[in-house]
Order: structure tokens, then C-alpha cells, then sequence
């Protein structure tokens, strides 16, 4: 076994392929944890003890599998918050039409018709992170109004907000990095 593992690293595409992975990996593991510039980290890591004390962080099933499916970043406001998710909705709405639609359906049947259904989804891709980035901006502006989705963070925000100096230069600052780090993690993926 150890063997069959040092001769990947003796083979030159292999190993370049390996280390691309872990790069990736690293990557995408350093921006969940990177905070949207602007958004009060030091709140969120007081939120983040406090339902961890209370319960252990298992109270809410729906905060617990939106947690997986970004992989943390939406816990922690990082910058690549939405995760993947746009772009698995935009495919699952593709797919569907495709079913639907004859035109489409065709058109998935050729070469060049399945790459124009792909640049299809990313255009529906980028327009869905667009819209849930906005939906986040505001939720990161005003967090209390999701107590259900984030228990205790009013206690932790004490009437205050996430966002200190919320504006609407900081709204499209922010939208622009969250849909950027979605684009990243779409290209990756």
C-alpha cells in the first residue's frame, strides 16, 4: 500500500494532479473563514460560542444542513458563504426544462448543444448567486429578523447589526465578493 502510494508521487501527472487538489482544498478551506470585508467577525465568533455552550449547536436542523451545504462559509459570513448551491439549483432548473421543453432536449442530445446548455447554467448560475448574495446582504444587515434560522444572535447583537456601516456602496462591495467566491468555487468544482 505505501509502495503503490510513493509510486504516485514518482509519476510527474500524477503528482501535479494531486497537489492541484490539495491547493484547491486549501483554498476553498481558507475562504470560508475569510469574512466578507465589512461584517463584525468578532460577533459572529460570539454567536458561534454561545450556541455551541447552549446546546452544542444541534438545536436548529435547518441552520445544521445549511451549515453543510456551504461548508461553514454561510456560519461564518465568509466570502464564500452561498457555497456551490447556485449553481446546483441553476443545474437542477436546467435539467428539468430539458425534460420539458423538446427544443432543449434536442439541443442536449448534440455536442455543441450540450455546451451551450452548460454556459446556459453558469449564466443561471451567476443570476441565482446574484439574487441569494443580495437576500444575504440584507440578512447580514439586520441577522435578528432570522432568529429562527440563527438562535441567540440577538442576545449576542444587543439591538446591533453585523454590518457597523451598512450603506449601499457596502451592499454592492459585498454582493460583488460573495458572487465572486461563488464563480471561484463553480470554476474549481
Amino acid at each position: 500500500m505505501i509502495s503503490a502510494f510513493l509510486n504516485t508521487w514518482r509519476v510527474a501527472e500524477l503528482r501535479d494532479r494531486i497537489l492541484f487538489t490539495l491547493a484547491m482544498i486549501i483554498i476553498v478551506r481558507l475562504g470560508v473563514h475569510i469574512t466578507i470585508p465589512g461584517v463584525d467577525s468578532g460577533l459572529i465568533d460570539e454567536w458561534t460560542k454561545s450556541v455551541a455552550k447552549s446546546d452544542g449547536g444541534t438545536s436548529n436542523p435547518l441552520t445544521a444542513m445549511l451549515t453543510i451545504f456551504s461548508g461553514g462559509g454561510l456560519q461564518q459570513a465568509g466570502i464564500f458563504a452561498l457555497g456551490i448551491m447556485p449553481y446546483i439549483s441553476a443545474s437542477i432548473m436546467i435539467q428539468l426544462m430539458t425534460a420539458v421543453v423538446p427544443k432543449l432536449s434536442k439541443l442536449s442530445r448534440e455536442e455543441g448543444g450540450r455546451q451551450k446548455i452548460t454556459q446556459w447554467t453558469r449564466y443561471l448560475a451567476l443570476f441565482i448567486a446574484l439574487v441569494q448574495g443580495y437576500f444575504l446582504t440584507r440578512t447580514l444587515a439586520s441577522p435578528e429578523q432570522l432568529e429562527g434560522l440563527m438562535p441567540g444572535i440577538g442576545k449576542v447583537l444587543n439591538g446591533g447589526s453585523l454590518v457597523p456601516v451598512f450603506s449601499v456602496a457596502w451592499q454592492s462591495m459585498a454582493l460583488m465578493v460573495i458572487v465572486a467566491g461563488t464563480m471561484l468555487l463553480m470554476w474549481i468544482g
